[in-house]
């Protein structure tokens, strides 16, 4: 991602897919949003599964609400990428930042919007979204069993497969600001959270959550003021 990026004019933001040939890297494509405006911030995250490609927007004024956020789905033919869908969080507030992290894995998109405030000030939330063909709709919004304001839940997102980790960095469960991260899973009866984990030596202003990653049976948090 390149937020700066003069994707469909100055600073609209552009993402970058490069292909491995051999030992080295090519770039195959340059994404860019077919609605692109300066301030959007397109590029701010990231993620490629297969043959599609899921980049955020996170200040993208998704239909008419300032900040809101959107995130573009992409899909490649041969060496040509092209936009699929567009996806916001159908939230009536502004400035939820949603896109500012987003994971895609199969048929499914996992984007974290930290600081709606539905639950209370930067709260934030998760959305799941599912594909049918090329059509995508809302599955399910994720928050914790326990929602604080101010923690910033969504500010990290993985998916892989039926499993999902939210990283809220500012969650005080373990000192104020130490941070936290929330596993999901997926059953017949929906998504549900199964765990909350935070840093074996927590502390104050850790920010445990700020990045995550998941994979099978194992997670990567990372807390960047540890």
């Amino acid at each position: 991602g390149g937020v700066r990026g003069a994707g469909v004019g100055p600073n609209t933001g552009s993402a970058y897919v490069f292909i491995r040939d051999g030992v080295g890297w090519a770039l195959e494509a340059v994404l860019a949003a077919d609605d692109g405006q300066g301030t959007d911030a397109f590029g701010a995250s990231v993620s490629l599964s297969g043959d599609r490609a899921l980049v955020g927007a996170s200040s993208e004024d998704a239909f008419g609400r300032t900040g809101n956020g959107a995130a573009y789905v992409f899909v490649r033919s041969g060496t040509t990428w092209s936009q699929e869908a567009k996806l916001a969080s159908g939230n009536p507030e502004n400035s939820g930042a949603f896109g500012t992290s987003v994971s895609l894995s199969g048929d499914r998109a996992l984007i974290g919007a930290p600081i709606e405030t539905t639950v209370g000030p930067l709260a934030g939330r998760a959305y799941v979204f599912v594909r049918s063909g090329s059509s995508w709709s809302l599955e399910t919004t994720l928050l914790p069993l326990s929602p604080s304001s101010q923690d910033w839940f969504g500010v990290a997102v993985s998916l892989d497969g039926d499993r999902a980790l939210v990283g809220a960095f500012l969650n005080s469960d373990a000192g104020q600001g130490s941070g936290a991260a929330y596993f999901f899973e997926r059953g017949s009866g929906g998504w549900a959270e199964v765990g909350q984990v935070t840093a074996s030596d927590a502390n104050g202003s850790g920010w445990f959550g700020h990045a995550v990653s998941l994979d099978g049976d194992r997670a990567l948090i990372g807390a960047t003021q540890d």
